[in-house]
């Protein structure tokens, strides 16, 4: 009778399963922490880079609007000290200089509480004024609307070079009156400087805020002193700045209507002199849609959610009340952003581990024949004896 060891069970097959069931698991281990070990450190990444993007974008909105303000806030100190400044073309150098110090400003202007407006201008050479395109090379304007007794107010508007070189000069009677506007409004009622809700500029053909400060002499309201930014500017900071390439980001008001955003996308139209803001939910990308859905109510903390087979991590902050606005910072980072890196590596080690393993299992197959064999033929040979044995004591 063949022994069981002989009938059953072979040493090399052992070996090798033994060498497997001893190696595989602990390889596959090794793979598995290092996954998650690097899954953390990658999703720790994004919630540190989104938190600090979100302070630094936050402090740099407000840092880009920080000059602006305090050049508006100059110009209504001097309206309060020097009412008359404003009263005649003088100004319109002081105007001028002030559009220069920033390219975030498109247009720096004064209405006053007689309806007179001075104003110095960037100009769109493709747009109309006053029915026709402005000379050739004009890059600025000089603006101003003088009243006229018993009759309209005329608009005066003085087209300059790049080297304020006058190249042309337009009138024509007007309509427009600086109190009625939104601008001139909002810094009356709030009687200091303020950041008005998105317009329409009359005259620039675009839709931007408006930075506007009061200025008083004797307790009564002399003028508005003012100046332009318009959204696409905003739009671009935000596009100009990514945390990593497939990164979102918008600028929202307290209702959660888009006012800029880093795709440099239009998401507001003007009907009848009136604008209208996209809200986060109805722009054509669902993904802002969908994850303002997840955001956390009543907190600003980080959060995450999957959509399309991607995970995403995002952060909705609020702009600190001395900004004057209820605007709140939008951030959208799909997690293999940070991740890709990790899964490479994953991959090269999952892929080193599975030949390094194949090689063993060559290698233990090899040096276990060298082994297994003469144990075998051994094994072999006591089965022989073992049987010879058995058929002379059944004699």
């Amino acid at each position: 009778m063949q022994s069981l060891f002989a009938k059953n069970l072979r040493l090399r097959p052992s070996i090798l399963t033994l060498f497997i069931l001893l190696t595989v698991p602990v390889f596959f281990a090794i793979v598995a922490v290092n996954y998650v070990s690097n899954e953390k450190i990658a999703r720790d990444n994004a919630d540190e880079l989104i938190g600090r993007f979100s302070v630094e974008a936050i402090q740099n909105t407000q840092h880009l609007f920080d000059p602006i303000k305090s050049l508006v806030r100059s110009a209504a100190a001097i309206g309060s000290e020097q009412p008359e400044f404003f009263e005649d073309n003088r100004s319109l150098k002081y105007l001028f200089s002030i559009l220069q110090h920033s390219d975030r400003i498109i247009s720096m202007y004064v209405g006053l509480n007689d309806g007179s407006f001075r104003q110095a201008r960037q100009i769109d050479p493709t747009v109309e004024i006053q029915g026709k395109l402005p000379p050739a090379g004009t890059r600025y304007a000089d603006r101003w609307i003088t009243l006229q007794r018993g009759s309209a107010p005329v608009d005066h508007y003085l087209f300059l070079g790049e080297d304020r070189k006058e190249l042309g000069l337009s009138e024509q009677t007007t309509s427009y009156d600086p109190r009625a506007r939104l601008w001139y409004r909002t810094a009356q009622q709030t009687r200091a400087l303020s950041v008005s809700d998105v317009d329409v500029f009359a005259t620039l053909g675009l839709v931007g805020f408006t930075v506007g400060a009061p200025f008083y002499v004797d307790g009564t309201l002399r003028g508005v002193a003012a100046a332009d930014i318009t959204l696409d500017g905003l739009s671009d900071y935000l596009a100009e700045r990514k945390i990593s390439p497939g990164t979102l980001s918008y600028i929202l008001d307290h209702q959660g209507r888009v006012i800029a955003n880093s795709e440099r996308a239009k998401t507001y139209a003007s009907h009848n002199g009136r604008v209208e803001l996209q809200h986060i939910t109805s722009l054509g990308n669902e993904l802002p849609a969908i994850a303002f859905g997840f955001r956390p109510r009543g907190n600003e903390k980080m959060f995450s959610f999957a959509h399309g087979g991607k995970e995403y991590v995002a952060r909705l902050a609020t702009l600190p009340p001395e900004f004057g606005k209820k605007w709140q910072l939008f951030v959208i980072t799909p997690l293999d952003d940070f991740t890709s890196a990790f899964d490479e590596q994953n991959k090269r080690l999952a892929l080193f581990g599975a030949i390094a393993i194949v090689v063993q299992i060559c290698i233990i197959y090899f040096l276990s024949s060298v082994v297994s064999s003469p144990l075998e033929r051994l094994a072999l040979k006591v089965t022989k004896i073992q049987d010879l044995e058995a058929t002379i004591f059944r004699r």
